[in-house]
């Protein structure tokens, strides 16, 4: 061999002194390497390989345990974790880890007081990425339902519009997990949208006049749900009315 160089994603070709080894920077994803070999004689030889680079951890989220304060030991390890995680694991209480086959959620008994739960997942490349949750357990607490709170449209509000929004928020003695807007704008009882959060605006177009209602439902990190207290009354009527005065001179 007298000369080596090597290209990179059919980038310029970079000579290699002595046709040593090297190292090079590769893109994240899909990359294409090819090696050429000069003898003496001006025979050439060339090698090409394609490989992907994955530096990006997967996807991983935990819904419960919440980061609050629970009632019973016995506990949900729920979570969500992208596609290509292979394996999972967590640690209660920085205890040894414990395997979750097929990355499956599962269940296990806190401590009263202060608990932390740690999950780490790996992809087929083996990225890592870990999350931790801590709460508490009080067993002596009493976990109270969620409380909803309908802010609009008021109740009993007359609407001259088609494009109606509605609004509703939730407060929690622990995490509301969740709250979903029920209405009957379609002349059926049916959830419009449900949002992970203590608070949901919502927009329904192309109303018809008519007499309708609405509420919400919260649950809470418990299992615990609620709606308001009473359904919110709405009318909408967008009849434009014409008034004409007639006056009569004697």
């Amino acid at each position: 061999m007298t000369t080596c160089r090597y290209s990179l994603n059919n980038g310029l070709n970079t000579s290699l002194t002595n046709c040593r080894n090297t190292t090079f920077t590769a893109a994240e994803g899909f990359n294409h390497l090819r090696v050429v070999v000069n003898d003496t004689a001006n025979n050439t030889a060339s090698v090409q390989v394609n490989f992907t680079v994955d530096t990006v951890p997967p996807t991983l989220a935990i819904q419960r345990p919440q980061n609050a304060t629970h009632n019973a030991t016995a506990q949900t390890l729920n979570f969500t974790a992208g596609p290509d995680a292979t394996s999972c694991r967590y640690s209660l209480n920085n205890a040894a880890n414990t395997s979750l086959p097929s990355c499956q959620n599962t269940t296990f008994t806190a401590i009263e007081g202060s608990n932390s739960v740690r999950l780490v997942v790996n992809d087929t490349v083996n990225n890592t990425v870990n999350v931790t949750v801590r709460f508490t357990i009080n067993t002596t607490f009493v976990d109270q339902p969620p409380v909803v709170m309908l802010v609009q449209p008021t109740q009993a509000a007359f609407l001259n519009l088609s494009v109606i929004t509605f609004e509703c928020n939730a407060t929690d003695d622990g995490t509301v997990a969740s709250l979903t807007l029920y209405t009957n704008t379609t002349g059926t009882w049916s959830s419009e949208e449900t949002a992970q959060a203590d608070q949901l605006t919502h927009t329904i177009r192309e109303v018809s006049d008519g007499r309708y209602q609405w509420n919400c439902l919260a649950e809470d990190d418990a299992g615990q749900r609620s709606n308001a207290p009473a359904n919110y009354t709405l009318w909408v009527n967008k009849t434009v009315y014409t008034i004409g005065v007639s006056l009569t001179t004697g």
